[in-house]
């Protein structure tokens, strides 16, 4: 897709990292975004910490359009914009559904998310909501497969739910820290992108589809057995001719292939695909994982604020010798436990890989969206958790953490 990133109108992209560099309330957490989704089907009433956006005549900031998209648009309780696409419901979202998984980068519904998103921040705006935090996009299903696509094309921040990858994107080496996307191992339509266990079938459509943000995967490698076996039973057929088999198209044993494959997904659709099996998953995961438990802080807080005074004194030196490793190899020493606990929260394969999200996160300074950018969060708490127990000034603490952040991003 040419120009994937530059899709749009400058004025709302300037818009949108107006809001963001302005930040100044906490981003939206996992239960407001499932609040959000819960609420995309009766928008009218929305659940509780939640209200509706409206425009400047008075009109809810809802479509549901014949190409597939149906979203709200909600403020939270920190007026957060929190843009909402629903899941499949209608034969217009199936509809939709299809020409994603067909890699069909010019579907009407992608350019129609878009459209909304647009026009729920400039409603927003000219509702004088100035104290935002950012505009965020969220969804389960088709609306996760949407609001990445939004995010990606907007640099919004969110959260997804079970989506595919995102048609025309290739990830790269450093994921977008204000988005999470979290799949479930053996959802087969979460599965479904180059980066993920349905990558050798999706590759066959002949264009780049990786999840976009923080990629969470849930469950174990077990539950990818069904996975395994739709991959097998596409044998060398593409997902768009094994739709067009489906709707009558090609050789009668094809036609028998895509049904027999069918069969399969249906059933790993039905054990892993429904929001609340996401909804356990997450909520069973260690705290570590989406947020350090008060006891988790204070322990960790005990033994690395005894190394604050010289982490203080060196890191400066650190900074004008321009080390990144020098950093990382001392944050190891110093900072054992959250250094451990920093590749965990962000699911990163080592430390190095750690920075690299904290990286993209100072770039775009969020608080904490995202499991990759709760980690400036999740430091800051940790020194403060500690105050009580070493008696560190407040003003000491902050330069140290600031210190900290900096040296591992920047060396």
């Amino acid at each position: 897709m040419v120009g994937f990133m530059s899709v749009g109108s400058v004025a709302i992209t300037d818009l949108t990292k107006a809001m963001v560099t302005a930040a100044a309330e906490p981003a939206p957490g996992v239960a407001t975004f499932e609040a959000a989704i819960a609420s995309v089907n009766d928008p009218i009433h929305p659940q509780a910490g939640l209200r509706l956006l409206t425009d400047a005549s008075g009109h809810a900031l809802t479509i549901a359009t014949a190409s597939g998209v149906t979203a709200a648009a909600f403020i939270d309780g920190h007026d957060n914009l929190i843009v909402t696409y629903q899941g499949t419901t209608s034969d217009a979202q199936m509809a939709l559904d299809e020409q994603i998984a067909a890699g069909n980068g010019n579907a009407a519904g992608l350019a129609d998310a878009v459209s909304f998103y647009r026009r729920a921040v400039s409603a927003a705006h000219a509702a004088g909501l100035s104290t935002f935090h950012a505009a965020y996009v969220t969804g389960h299903s088709l609306g996760g497969s949407l609001a990445s696509y939004v995010a990606a094309q907007t640099g919004a921040g969110g959260m997804a739910f079970a989506s595919t990858g995102v048609i025309g994107y290739h990830a790269g080496s450093t994921p977008a820290a204000n988005f999470t996307t979290w799949l479930e191992r053996g959802d087969p339509w979460a599965q479904f992108g180059t980066d993920t266990a349905e990558a050798s079938v999706v590759a066959r459509n002949g264009v780049a589809m990786d999840h976009y943000g923080t990629v969470i995967e849930l469950g174990s490698t077990a539950d990818q057995s069904g996975i395994n076996a739709i991959v097998s039973a596409a044998g060398s057929l593409s997902p768009a001719q094994i739709l067009g088999a489906l709707a009558g198209g090609g050789t009668a044993a094809q036609q028998a292939q895509a049904q027999a494959l069918m069969s399969r997904f249906d059933d790993a659709l039905g054990r892993y695909h429904p929001l609340g099996g996401y909804e356990g998953a997450i909520a069973a995961l260690p705290a570590a994982t989406g947020a350090f438990a008060a006891t988790s802080l204070s322990a960790i807080a005990t033994s690395a604020l005894s190394a604050l005074p010289r982490l203080v004194n060196e890191l400066p030196g650190l900074l004008h010798a321009g080390s990144v490793a020098s950093a990382e190899t001392m944050f190891a020493r110093d900072f054992p436990d959250l250094a451990g606990e920093l590749v965990r929260l962000t699911h990163a394969a080592s430390l190095g890989a750690a920075v690299d999200l904290m990286g993209a996160l100072v770039s775009a300074p969020l608080p904490y969206a995202g499991a990759g950018a709760k980690v400036a969060y999740v430091v800051e708490q940790m020194v403060q958790a500690g105050l009580s127990v070493h008696s560190v000034p407040t003003a000491t603490a902050s330069l140290a953490t600031q210190h900290m952040m900096a040296a591992l991003v920047h060396g």
